[in-house]
């Protein structure tokens, strides 16, 4: 798959040829359609924070389909479309079985701690009104 990479904090940032993931059995792996690139990113791309390792994959805010899933993946399929929150819950730690993700000890944040494989309880289904890309719009 390709993805936006760099490899030295406030380096070049270049679309490149990346090992496709494989998931793990609880696992998804997306084909990323839409992602924003915020403040946050660009602290990472400076350097300023500690969980990013390089090589980089910057882009936490993201949705996509999904195009690789676990064994033991029950909720989700091939092409589903999908969001999830830009901080996630390791889903198995007793805030996260009780329904509360945001509080969990272990929590995540793909495209910061996190590569392209992804829980499938952090994931929502994405309905087919929103597109991923805004329509370009002409101004007359």
């Amino acid at each position: 798959m390709k993805a936006a990479i760099y490899e030295q904090f406030k380096g070049p940032i270049n679309v490149t040829q990346v090992v496709d993931p494989e998931p793990s059995p609880t696992g998804v792996v997306l084909a990323v359609k839409a992602c924003g690139i915020c403040r946050s990113d660009w602290h990472g791309w400076m350097g300023n924070d500690p969980d990013i390792n390089l090589p980089h994959v910057p882009g936490h805010e993201l949705a996509g389909e999904v195009v690789a899933i676990g064994s033991e993946i029950r909720n989700f399929k091939l092409d589903d479309r999908v969001t999830l929150p830009f901080v996630c819950g390791c889903g198995t730690c007793e805030p996260c079985i009780a329904g509360n993700q945001q509080v969990c000890d272990h929590q995540f944040q793909p495209g910061f701690t996190a590569g392209a494989v992804l829980p499938n309880m952090s994931l929502s289904n994405m309905p087919t009104l929103i597109l991923f890309v805004c329509p370009t719009r002409s101004i007359l």
